[in-house]
């Protein structure tokens, strides 16, 4: 019986490479190089699993005796499968899996450090989805889709379409192809983080299914399609993974940290909660030694890195994710475990301005803030998913919510604004479907789409059925107002203001505006004066927009905001 394989010492310089054997069993000699001196190789991106399997390392360098002696070597079932792809044809290649002892945090850590320069460096990268997984029809309905369209391919990229959408609505018009993509997007390297940076790094990329190979082009482009949201509907909350993974041109040329990175990394999966920074550090260049790979570190201390390097650099956006979750860390540092509730509201906001003034002292973050508002009630907002499980449920929902904004929202509104356009402004963050601000067309068709989808929902009471017949064309506001409101609390404050906030906000939290953050955020003193905890950031109706700059409150919007900042400690 063989015995367990044995690593020896890799030094920061070498990579390990694997040689593997032909035979009918999956055999490989494991080989130390020089970076610098290591022969052409292949890299293998693929998803683990959890099915165990074995590889025999041989013990010798040499053909004559490399047979002879062989340690066994214990690997998942699918990087079995993707080795023995490559098997026949006696190839070279690099696996994490095999390449880095995992056991090692040491090696581990300056490995991962490397891996984008590892990828860099292969004269290919394959992707391997698997072996019997997936239905053969669907791999080659992408490939015949762009052979239909290839002689357009580069028109419609130069005009900034998406290819799908400039051929006539692919997906609406092809609903057996669908459902073949629908098989293909199963596999589970979709929702792998890990996959981005190692395709971003790559030179040339196939994937592959069984024997069957297309370019990773073909399969990033097919799925560029999938940003056309109105016409995918659920189908597309799907597939938020996988346009995550295949959008991995948005971030390959990065030279900050900025938010798409942090979203791409809240959005994939990965075992090892560092590795939600670790697998994506090495798209953007840093200097800064904290933040480099070290697996002696806890999630707890790289979140907090992270974020104590974004805020210093004068960069808060990564507040609008941070918050009281029922977690130990501090309540400014922002969890990459946690997914992100706040989708595209706070895209075209600026309420704070862009100059900043933060600091930390013993993992305290000290700012000025604006105090303006303390919280009087909260009510539960809609249930984003009840709408697909329960149409009748959505309708209520949604009416629910729309009566207690409307009954709440004082006339005229605390900003001078009519109380109407307040109303239809707030329930859907005062963002149409294009996550820009609401202009007065947006207005009217919201108004409109909410009246009819009060008549279909009285239908709907009166004959017990689903609401959806009658509702169609209310479909847009309902969209929106499930869309930018999950997960999210309606709240009026003591002098009127209202909003959206995290639901954990209780009665007697401050609302707040924090000088170089786009969005109000919430705080909650603590026992200690002048020390609070950050609850999340916000859509307060009237605040989002112009009220600081350099600092200071605008002298037009003094009637709103306090002219004086406090000193507040974070915790």
């Amino acid at each position: 019986m063989p015995r367990r394989y044995r690593y020896t010492q890799l030094k920061p310089t070498e990579i390990r490479l694997i040689h593997l054997l032909p035979g009918p069993e999956l055999s490989a000699r494991i080989v130390h190089y020089a970076r610098y001196n290591a022969p052409p190789y292949t890299a293998i991106s693929y998803c683990w699993g959890v099915e165990p399997a074995s590889i025999k390392i041989s013990r010798y360098k040499t053909k004559a005796l490399e047979k002879k002696l062989q340690d066994s070597l214990t690997i998942t079932q699918n990087l079995h499968d993707a080795l023995s792809h490559s098997q026949h044809t006696g190839s070279v290649v690099w696996a994490d899996a095999i390449c880095i002892n995992q056991s090692d945090d040491i090696e581990k850590s300056e490995q991962v450090a490397s891996m984008s320069a590892i990828y860099r460096h292969a004269r290919k990268t394959v992707v391997w989805l698997g072996r019997d997984t997936l239905d053969f029809g669907a791999f080659f309905t992408l490939k015949a889709f762009l052979d239909d369209r290839g002689d357009d391919l580069e028109e419609f990229r130069k005009g900034g379409w998406s290819l799908l959408v400039a051929n006539g609505f692919f997906f609406e018009q092809n609903k057996e192809q669908v459902e073949d993509m629908r098989t293909l997007y199963k596999s589970p390297w979709f929702t792998r983080l890990w996959v981005v940076q190692e395709i971003a790094a790559s030179k040339s990329v196939l994937v592959a299914h069984g024997n069957s190979t297309m370019p990773w082009s073909t399969l990033a482009v097919v799925t560029g399609g999938l940003s056309e949201p109105s016409w995918l509907g659920s189908f597309l909350d799907s597939l938020k993974p996988v346009y995550s993974t295949c959008g991995i041109e948005r971030v390959k040329h990065k030279t900050t940290i900025d938010q798409t990175i942090i979203m791409m990394s809240m959005e994939l999966e990965c075992r090892d909660p560092r590795d939600r920074w670790f697998a994506l550090c090495s798209l953007v260049p840093t200097r800064a030694q904290r933040l480099q790979p070290d697996y002696t570190k806890t999630a707890e201390d790289v979140f907090t890195d992270l974020s104590i390097e974004i805020l210093t650099s004068g960069e808060l956006w990564i507040l609008e994710d941070a918050g009281v979750k029922g977690r130990s860390m501090p309540s400014w540092v922002c969890d990459l475990s946690e997914r992100t509730t706040n989708h595209a509201t706070n895209a075209h906001c600026n309420s704070g301005g862009r100059s900043s003034e933060v600091n930390f002292h013993d993992r305290i973050l000290e700012s000025r803030m604006y105090m303006v508002d303390t919280i009087h009630l909260t009510v539960t907002g809609v249930d984003c998913g009840s709408y697909n499980q329960d149409p009748i449920r959505g309708v209520w929902e949604t009416r629910r919510v729309s009566f207690v904004v409307r009954t709440l929202i004082s006339q005229p509104y605390i900003t001078g604004e009519d109380e109407k356009d307040a109303y239809l402004r707030v329930l859907t963050c005062d963002s149409n479907h294009f996550g820009k601000p609401c202009n007065e067309s947006d207005l009217c068709g919201l108004d409109l789409e909410s009246q009819q989808l009060q008549a279909a929902e009285t239908l709907a009471m009166i004959e017990s059925i689903a609401y959806s017949a009658g509702a169609t064309e209310a479909s847009q506001y309902e969209l929106m107002n499930g869309l930018f409101t999950w997960a999210k609390s309606f709240v009026l404050g003591e002098r009127g203001f209202v909003g959206w906030v995290s639901p954990e906000a209780e009665t007697g939290d401050k609302i707040c505006i924090m000088p170089g953050l786009r969005v109000p955020v919430i705080l909650r003193e603590t026992d200690t004066p002048g020390t609070f905890i950050l609850i999340g950031t916000a859509y307060i109706h009237g605040l989002m927009y112009d009220i600081v700059e350099d600092l200071e409150v605008l002298p037009e919007k003094k009637h709103l905001v306090p002219d004086k900042a406090v000193m507040v400690k974070i915790v």
